[in-house]
């Protein structure tokens, strides 16, 4: 997305909103999916090398 900070978080809550309840749920899972996408499947990781990839360490 592109814009000002207020853009981006008005287009992100119109986005989310249909989910209701699930929100958070909806948003968690799709970062969820991009992190496989970059690992490969959760269950195969190793916590040590995989968890730093995915903090706010590397910001």
């Amino acid at each position: 997305m592109s814009g000002t900070d207020v853009q981006i978080t008005k287009a992100l809550h119109a986005h989310y909103e249909p989910f209701g309840e699930h929100k958070f749920r909806s948003y968690w899972f799709e970062i969820w999916q991009h992190y496989e996408t970059k690992a490969g499947p959760s269950h195969l990781w190793e916590r040590d090398l995989v968890s730093k990839a995915f903090t706010a360490a590397n910001l």
